[in-house]
């Protein structure tokens, strides 16, 4: 299990070391200290202002490049620790989601066959 801190371009850096170090003291009974990450999906632009040679200002707004390197870091270990176990999971829901489909798919049937049937 790993506890994501998404946003995290929001905090400069002793914000995000302080915020990390919190939400890893709330989570120590559930979750090691190394499985809460920060991450950054979808950063906001930043602003920047461009002095020209003349003095004026330029502002604009750049993009940034998303930040989820240790997350995916993260996931990659989870596989590769937990991959047979995974995949017996995955495995299992999706059986038992085809289970309860056809089920419906049976009880939708019938029940338009009992409506379309005189009465």
């Amino acid at each position: 299990m790993l506890l994501i801190l998404n946003k995290s371009d929001r905090y400069n850096s002793t914000e995000l070391e302080l915020l990390l170090q919190r939400l890893q003291r709330r989570s120590e009974a559930i979750l090691p200290a190394d499985c809460v990450i920060a991450a950054a999906a979808e950063p906001r632009a930043e602003t920047v202002i461009r002095i020209g040679k003349d003095g004026k200002k330029e502002e604009f707004q750049r993009s940034r490049c998303s930040d989820i390197a240790s997350l995916k870091g993260h996931l990659w270990d989870l596989l590769e620790k937990n991959g047979k176990s995974l995949a017996a999971l995955d495995a299992a829901m999706f059986a038992s989601l085809d289970r309860e489909s056809m089920i419906s798919t049976a009880r939708n049937d019938i029940l338009s066959r009992l409506k379309g049937t005189p009465g």
